[in-house]
């Protein structure tokens, strides 16, 4: 049973890559959709939602939030783990 599945109390000791992937593409789907949505009321807006949206999610708020993690320099559902640790 190498193969199974180690479930600890914090959560999955690690996550699959395909998993961080399609988390990440799902992400950053979901906020180029709204950058479209503004698009149609005001560009400009959609430039600036879109460059905000990105930096506080994948900058800013890791630094605020993935440093207190215990995934913090390890694989957690995002992936975000290590890119903090990076920072």
């Amino acid at each position: 049973m190498k193969n199974e599945i180690k479930i600890y109390e914090q959560g999955l000791e690690e996550y699959s890559k395909t998993s961080i992937i399609l988390g990440n593409f799902l992400m950053l789907l979901w906020i180029v959709l709204g950058a479209v949505a503004c698009w149609f009321l005001y560009p400009l807006a959609a430039w600036i939602y879109l460059f905000f949206a990105i930096i506080m999610v994948f900058v800013f708020l890791r630094k605020l939030v993935c440093t207190d993690c215990y995934y913090y320099d390890k694989w957690c559902c995002t992936g975000w783990g290590k890119l903090s640790a990076l920072f």
